[in-house]
């Protein structure tokens, strides 16, 4: 059995033939073609035309099965005859055809599943507005207007838009809708247009225009700004979105914006204007400069982030306003009297504490300091100019010591003690063929132990050096030893 797509024109073919002979003959007697839905008994003409073809008993029949013409999809279609004769022998009620609309799902929606599930792909430049489903609204063959896109969202069963470089403007409701940009988020844009769209996601879009209906929208990854003519009012739960320029804020019901951003380079900001009487706004872990503008009394703000905050002059100064993290703030107001700041690390804050810190403590003025640092870059120039002189003066002659500094050292070796001389870890090693050696000789106690002569260190009981003794009984004695 043939499976076709919604909204698809196509042809079959059938034969005839005479019932007395068999042999294929032509239909005669206005010849119309009819159809049954599934389990009904209603005969349907609407959508279905016979031809006869050059060929006896060869007929051709055209279906046009759209939705407009009552073919729903996943429902069974028996054709039959119920009008015309063979041989001058009634047809009628002879089944000709049957034929299936999008049984075959499987075909019928490759060519729109996406990234988030099945949706209709539609790009304002593709300049198709044709509704055949199967072949229509596919990534492969995009339409090219909402319209469209909405006729075969409708007939696919879904309530999903891909969009592909697009901009549009929304002229129907859609609840419960998902948007989805496919792309850079800046080259696909949706102005709401001021349609129910409760409930609806978006993703990966710029979003513009004031939103209808009563409940809140989801966007993530998005850019909210200003369509330029009008304003952009939402009633939203954003996460990962930036901020372009201004945006209006339906407070009658909370409003959260979760891991958001500024959008806007430099000091400047973008502005959030709260556009209700009431209600909530909650900026969480939000990032840059934000400005808020017509806070009334009843409003309930929160920002943790970090980055500028800044109160408009228009905005109420009862208005409750929690801050905490990093950032700065500006106050445009006569002073936000319920502005609540204590978890706030606010630099301009702290450089204005620390200023009064130094004025009462009288400490130096930035001046004297300054002064006291001249005073010091002057005396360090006279340290490193005589620096530089002994320096030069050392090696041109070396290190000239005076007769008295010398006396010194003389004084100081001469009177050393060995047993100092020999603890010391400067020098040499100790030993005996030293100057250390001789003079242990001469002052500590020398004795002939048998055949040797030892020399002891100054405990007169460690053997320091030993000399071997020889001796010649010819030889003259010594008896005496005189300096001149």
């Amino acid at each position: 059995m043939r499976d076709i797509t919604l909204g698809k024109t196509f042809t079959f073919r059938f034969s005839t033939r005479a019932f007395a002979t068999g042999i294929p003959t032509a239909l005669a007697g206005s010849p119309v073609l009819s159809y049954m839905e599934d389990g009904t008994d209603t005969p349907i003409t609407t959508g279905m035309t016979f031809a006869a073809s050059s060929v006896a008993g060869f007929n051709k029949g055209t279906v046009v099965a759209t939705g407009a013409n009552g073919f729903e999809i996943g429902k069974v279609y028996d054709v039959y005859l119920s009008a015309g004769t063979v041989d001058s022998v009634s047809v009628v009620g002879e089944k000709v055809y049957e034929f299936t609309v999008g049984v075959d799902k499987a075909k019928l929606y490759a060519g729109y599943m996406g990234s988030k599930g099945y949706g209709i792909c539609v790009n304002d430049a593709a300049a198709n507005t044709d509704t055949d489903l199967g072949t229509d609204g596919t990534f492969d063959n995009p339409v090219s207007t909402l319209a469209a896109a909405r006729t075969l969202a409708d007939a696919l069963g879904v309530k999903r838009y891909y969009l592909t470089t697009s901009d549009f403007t929304l002229a129907a409701t859609h609840e419960d809708w998902d948007f989805v940009g496919e792309g850079e988020f800046l080259t696909n844009i949706i102005n709401l247009g001021t349609q129910d769209v409760d409930r609806s996601h978006f993703h990966n879009l710029s979003i513009e225009g004031t939103q209808g209906g009563t409940e809140r929208i989801y966007t993530t990854h998005c850019a909210l700004q200003d369509p330029g003519a009008g304003d952009t009012t939402l009633h939203v739960f954003a996460q990962h979105c930036g901020i372009v320029d201004r945006i209006q804020l339906d407070t009658s019901a909370d409003n959260v914006l979760d891991l958001c951003y500024s959008l806007v380079a430099g000091s400047s900001a973008p502005v959030i204007e709260a556009s209700g009487v009431g209600g909530t706004i909650a900026l969480r872990h939000y990032s840059g400069g934000i400005e808020f503008e017509s806070l009334s009394a009843t409003h309930n703000v929160s920002v943790e982030g970090d980055g500028q905050v800044i109160f408009a002059a228009s905005c109420n100064i009862a208005a409750s306003v929690s801050l905490r993290g990093l950032m700065t703030i500006t106050d445009n107001t006569a002073g936000m009297s319920s502005l609540t700041q204590d978890a706030v690390v606010n630099m301009l804050k702290i450089n204005t504490e620390a200023d009064t810190a130094i004025s009462d403590a009288a400490l130096a003025t930035a001046a004297a300091v300054s002064t006291i640092d001249g005073k010091v870059d002057t005396i360090a120039g006279y340290l490193d100019t005589e620096i530089a002189a002994i320096l030069a003066a050392v090696a041109s002659t070396g290190v000239v010591l005076s007769a008295a500094q010398m006396n010194k050292i003389a004084d100081h070796t001469i009177r050393r003690h060995a047993a100092n001389a020999r603890a010391s870890s400067d020098g040499d090693t100790v030993d005996k063929r030293s100057l250390l050696g001789a003079i242990s000789k001469l002052v500590n106690k020398v004795a002939v132990v048998a055949t040797n002569l030892v020399a002891y260190e100054e405990d007169d009981s460690t053997p320091f050096l030993t000399q071997a003794i020889s001796t010649d009984a010819t030889a003259d004695p010594i008896d005496g030893l005189d300096t001149a």
